[in-house]
Order: structure tokens, then sequence, then C-alpha cells
């Protein structure tokens, strides 16, 4: 029997990974890319090294982002795209400041 803290936490586990899963997602189809979007990692680099954007593709997928979970990208917060993880870190921050 899992104590109510354990199930928050699988809980926020399992939220987590949705969001990690639709950022994905929301890369792969703005940049039209042939993979299946769980072939990107949670912590791959998408800026400079990690997918290799040009800066068109940046704006596709700040584009996306921001259609898809109502968010504001200012150029000063693009430092967010390092990962998915960073990603779905300045989502999270976003929605709780709502």
């Amino acid at each position: 029997m899992l104590t109510a803290a354990q199930t928050r936490v699988l809980e926020r586990v399992r939220q987590r990974q949705i969001l990690c899963r639709e950022i994905k997602e929301v890369i792969v189809e703005r940049l039209d890319l042939d993979l299946d979007p769980d072939w990107l990692t949670d912590d791959q680099a998408i800026l400079g090294r990690g997918l290799e954007l040009d800066s068109i593709h940046v704006i596709e997928v700040v584009v996306g982002i921001e259609w898809q979970f109502k968010v504001n990208i200012t150029d000063d917060e693009l430092d967010r795209f390092g990962s998915v993880n960073m990603l779905a870190d300045f989502i999270e921050s976003r929605r709780e400041d709502a």
C-alpha cells in the first residue's frame, strides 16, 4: 500500500513523463523529422551539438512550444532549450506562476 506522499511522487513523475513526451512530439512535428519522438532523450541537447538546429528551426520549435503549452519565450530565455528536461522545467515554472 502506497502512502499519500508516495502517490503524489508517482503522479508527479507520470505528469513529467507526459510533459517531456509532448515536448518531443512538438519538436518532431514542427521540424517534420522522420523519427519517433521517443528517439530523443530527455537530456539530449537541443541546440548546439544536439539536434544542430539553425535559427529557422529554433523559431519553429519556439512557436510550437508557445502554442502547445500557452507560454511565452523571449530571446533571453532561449537558454531553456538546452534539453527537453530544461524546457519541461521552464514550462512547469510558468504553469506554477499562472
